[in-house]
């Protein structure tokens, strides 16, 4: 983000100096130290790039440990979903066992009631009637093989009464058993599905905080390489300026040398010398000559830069080495371009009035290192 705003601020600065700033103070300082400067900052930029690159491989393999993790854990919650529905399953399952159960229980129940019923009956008869029964059955016989008969059948009937005490005590021992058997039931599938429930929220809790982390990887990620593609950019800036002020500085060695002595630039007569002039400082020679009459190079060079300039209008700048140059405004058009070397008196544009001004005319500058100096010392 600080990289960002570093470039939006030089690009701001820029655009302002383009309309407040001389054109010619752009290239105030001698071309070979500001390729030094360049060369410099180009070597700083490099270096965050690399920093950059790295950030962002090492953010490139933490993102893929937490998408591995995530993978991982989602495997695992899928696992706990598909352990969730068999437990649910089998809680199902279990109702229906509970339900058969609590059916057979009140089965027995019921059985349990009518053999009580009836053993209780026997037991008060029993009660009620003791001995007697005995002596009644003894009495009561025509001959010995009927009270043979009857005393067997009494036996039978006790021998039942035995079998009927030993059914109701397992019958109550079943129900028991029962009973333990739904509890221990509903308790199990209680347990399985709050411990199965717990490690599903534990789970989601995990898969959750891996989304977090892995959200704020990708957008330290994302910003990593914007700040990449800001530097890239900035690197192609830097070293488009390096290749145009080598050029400028290639055709300042292969073009006529400057002789020091300047001729005048156009066909007219001096109407504005270098001064104060009207409470402000004329940074320049104005000279009065009819529109469209050509301009030439006071000294052979290397044309700068040409453009337009709200006061100057369109200007043409040259730079003659030694951090000498030429300027040239409110010309009415060009006939040389940026970046190309200029021998001493061709022609580079036509006297116009573009800009602020009051009629055709050159406005004409010599800067050395970018401070203006008087024209007229110069010729």
């Amino acid at each position: 983000m600080y990289i960002i705003k570093k470039i939006l601020i030089i690009a701001v600065l820029l655009c302002v100096s383009a309309v407040m700033i001389h054109p010619a103070l752009i290239y105030a300082a001698p071309l070979e130290e500001q390729l030094d400067n360049i060369k410099q900052e180009k070597e700083q930029n490099q270096k965050k790039i690399e920093e950059i690159k790295e950030s962002e491989s090492e953010l490139l393999s933490q993102i893929n440990v937490v998408e591995e993790q995530n993978l991982k854990t989602l495997a695992e919650l899928d696992e706990l979903y598909r352990t969730l529905s068999r437990t649910k399953e089998n809680i199902g399952e279990n109702i229906i066992k509970i339900e058969g159960k609590n059916k057979e229980l009140k089965e027995i129940e019921s059985n349990l009631d009518k053999k009580t019923q009836i053993l209780n009956n026997r037991i008060v008869s029993i009660y009620k009637y003791g001995n007697n029964n005995l002596l009644e059955l003894l009495i009561g016989t025509e001959d010995f093989l009927d009270f043979f008969s009857k005393i067997k059948m009494m036996d039978r009937i006790a021998r039942e009464d035995v079998t009927a005490i030993q059914d109701i005590k397992e019958d109550r021992s079943r129900l028991l058993e029962i009973k333990e058997n739904i509890i221990d039931l509903k308790e199990e599938q209680e347990e399985n599905k709050k411990e199965t429930e717990r490690l599903l929220s534990q789970a989601e809790a995990k898969s959750k905080e891996i989304e977090i982390i892995y959200n704020e990887k990708k957008g330290l990620l994302q910003k990593t390489q914007q700040d990449k593609v800001a530097l890239l950019a900035m690197d192609r800036q830097l070293s488009a300026k390096e290749n145009e002020i080598k050029d400028v500085l290639k055709g300042m060695t292969q073009g006529t040398s400057p002789t020091g002595k300047l001729l005048w630039p156009t066909n007219g007569k001096l109407s504005s010398g270098f001064g104060p002039r009207g409470g402000r400082f004329h940074s320049g020679t104005d000279i009065y000559c009819a529109r469209g009459t050509p301009v030439i190079a006071a000294d052979s060079g290397q044309v700068i830069q040409t453009g337009y300039h709200r006061g100057y209008g369109n200007f043409i700048l040259v730079y003659h080495g030694g951090g000498f140059a030429t300027f040239y405004a409110h010309l009415d058009g060009f006939a040389v371009s940026g970046g190309q070397p200029v021998g001493r008196g061709q022609t580079i544009g036509y006297v116009g009035t573009t800009g602020w001004t009051t009629g055709p005319h050159l406005h004409f500058e010599v800067r050395i290192n970018g401070i203006a100096k008087n024209p007229m010392s110069y010729f």
